[in-house]
């Protein structure tokens, strides 16, 4: 792991209870941060929480919404009560689909609009929502950090997630806004995009299904969530001089 030091620094990570947020709030806790862990399982998150209270008491879960604008107000309220400031946010939740018995998701005919509208407001509006909430604190004291999780099918799409495809290219397209908003706030917004990770998304694949993934990468192997959060810990650094970039994480599958 690189050497980061987050003593006094204060973290927001959403979508925390598993997968990629669990593995950057563990990363983040671990560098000296304090740690807000957001999400809407209050079972996940709690379990993140006892995992890092082995790291640092400094660490509180709260259960919201993203989609939910007054949530998340609340949400960023609260971390200002504990902790004074808010340094650091990770906006990585997100879903890729509504029902979890199918394999695929919804096809153009077969989507309805509580469907689309569900998965844009969680995952696009949703990180709107988190960046909306914090700007005024990270603005007044000149300083923050936000890392966006999009996601490679945002480039090139995919076969019945057009929801899906459609929120991670447009998070891709409000880094770059937000970024030349609070650049001058000493703000920097940055994104990451994974390919294919080993996260709860995936608990339907084979692992044959899972090594035909690979074979296509040029590393031979797909991604665990710790290789997505190292390149988050990056552009959560102080000495970044970086703006409105997107940092592709897949092993070279796609090589934007």
């Amino acid at each position: 792991m690189m050497k980061v030091d987050h003593q006094g620094r204060v973290a927001i990570v959403t979508g925390a209870g598993k997968g990629i947020g669990k593995a950057t709030s563990l990363l983040l806790a671990r560098s000296g941060a304090k740690m807000v862990l957001v999400g809407r399982s209050a079972q996940s998150i709690n379990e993140t929480k006892a995992e890092i209270e082995k790291i640092t008491p400094d660490v509180i879960a709260i259960e919201a919404d993203v989609a939910d604008w007054q949530a998340i107000k609340a949400m960023a309220d609260k971390a200002m009560d504990r902790f004074g400031r808010i340094d650091i946010l990770v906006n990585n939740a997100g879903i890729d689909k509504q029902d979890k018995t199918r394999e695929e998701q919804f096809t153009i005919d077969e989507i309805d609009d509580a469907d689309y509208d569900k998965i844009v407001n969680t995952n696009m509006k949703g990180q709107f929502n988190c960046v909306k909430a914090v700007a005024p604190f990270m603005k007044q004291q000149k300083y923050g950090r936000i890392v966006n999780v999009s996601s490679t099918t945002g480039f090139d799409g995919n076969v019945a997630t057009a929801p899906y495809c459609a929120s991670k290219a447009g998070i891709m397209a409000q880094t770059k806004t937000f970024a030349r908003e609070l650049g001058p706030f000493n703000i920097c917004v940055n994104c990451v995009a994974p390919g294919f990770t080993l996260t709860t998304m995936q608990d339907h694949r084979t692992q044959e299904h899972i090594n035909m993934i690979a074979n296509f990468m040029a590393l031979k192997r797909v991604a665990k969530p710790e290789d997505v959060a190292h390149a988050i810990l990056f552009f959560t650094t102080a000495e970044l001089f970086a703006t409105g970039q997107v940092l592709v994480v897949d092993g070279g599958g796609t090589m934007h």
